[in-house]
């Protein structure tokens, strides 16, 4: 009985915590690793990072082929991102040395990142373009090839706001800035938006 009831709170733990279709960390997992990691900041002095990733007409890709070839599509985006992130994938290793980055999805087509431990704004650029580069890459799904690009926005703390809701409104709006430039890349966020 002990064994089936610490195995159901663990799979209640990972419905509350992360994505079902990708194994992602999800929003509410997300929104705690920030207030931990804005907390931390504070105290230490630092800077942080999140960037705001979506991917430029999957709509149309979705709608085109279907809703399951765009959930494969997802996990394999999923897979790519994290790859890039945490496996030196596409970030020099000398990056990795200073930063920290954690990668959520928040819904549909839309994907998170945290990039901790005082980065620079030369440090989250590197990122975002390893990010663009890297998501960019022709997939195999299918027999299709499928090729789509990221509008990223990038907000920093405590610049950009010195809390969650202002990080992430900041962050969003810079992405939809990022797409209306005409996609494919990344903005930081500027009260000129």
């Amino acid at each position: 009985i002990f064994n089936s009831l610490k195995q159901n709170e663990e799979k209640m733990r990972r419905l509350a915590y992360f994505d079902s279709l990708t194994g992602l960390p999800n929003r509410q997992s997300l929104d705690e690793s920030l207030e931990k990691a804005i907390q931390f900041a504070a105290k230490q002095q630092q800077n942080l990072c999140i960037m705001c990733i979506d991917l430029d007409n999957f709509k149309r890709i979705n709608d085109t082929l279907g809703h399951e070839f765009g959930d494969k599509l997802l996990k394999k985006i999923s897979e790519k991102i994290l790859q890039c992130a945490k496996d030196n994938e596409c970030i020099p290793k000398a990056l990795h040395n200073i930063t920290e980055i954690e990668v959520s999805r928040l819904g549909g087509d839309e994907f998170m990142i945290l990039v901790n431990n005082n980065p620079n704004d030369n440090d989250v650029k590197v990122v975002a373009e390893s990010l663009v580069n890297c998501i960019s890459e022709l997939l195999s799904i299918d027999d299709y090839e499928v090729a789509l690009t990221p509008s990223i926005g990038i907000a920093m703390y405590p610049r950009d706001g010195e809390n969650l809701s202002e990080l992430k409104k900041h962050a969003d709006i810079a992405m939809y800035y990022a797409k209306n430039m005409g996609r494919n890349g990344y903005r930081f966020y500027a009260e000129s938006f």
